[in-house]
């Protein structure tokens, strides 16, 4: 009997052990995925940690409205700097023009004189003093085309 005692006691050693791994991967404690269908199931941390990384992503972008916001300033800056550009260029014209004019001034010396230049944007206008007041000799005036333009006028009075 204790030969049949001592076999029985093995085989319940041998059965308690070969059991153990399969009754711990039954409990819900799995270490490793498994796979179904062909496809890897994916464990709850794995899932709650792409959510997590998903969200911080998504306030990282820039949304479509910021970039229309930076698109039309930046559209407002180059229409600013090529406005700034050909005033510059105006203000150089006006000033090569009015250095003419008095280099030249012998030029306009006819009472009935009246010199207007024209530029694709612009009027240059002299007028002497038979076109003016009592006390101007001559005028010389500086307008965009439009109607609504600016005009820029210098007088000079004898």
């Amino acid at each position: 009997m204790a030969f049949s005692t001592h076999v029985f006691a093995r085989a319940i050693v041998i059965f308690v052990l070969a059991s153990t791994p399969s009754m711990a991967m039954q409990s819900g404690a799995r270490k490793r995925p498994r796979t179904v269908g062909g496809q890897r199931e994916v464990d709850d941390s794995t899932t709650e940690r792409l959510d997590q990384l998903e969200t911080q992503m998504s306030r990282l972008q820039i949304d479509d409205s910021t970039t229309g916001r930076l698109n039309n300033l930046e559209t407002k800056i180059s229409e600013l700097m090529e406005r700034m550009s050909r005033l510059e260029d105006g203000v150089s014209a006006i000033g090569e023009k009015t250095y003419w004019l008095s280099s030249n001034n012998g030029q306009i010396h006819s009472r009935y004189d009246k010199c207007l230049v024209e530029y694709a944007e612009s009027f240059l206008h002299v007028f002497t003093s038979d076109d003016l007041e009592f006390s101007e000799k001559y005028a010389i005036y500086w307008e965009e085309r439009r109607p609504t333009g600016k005009r820029i006028s210098l007088k000079y009075y004898s």
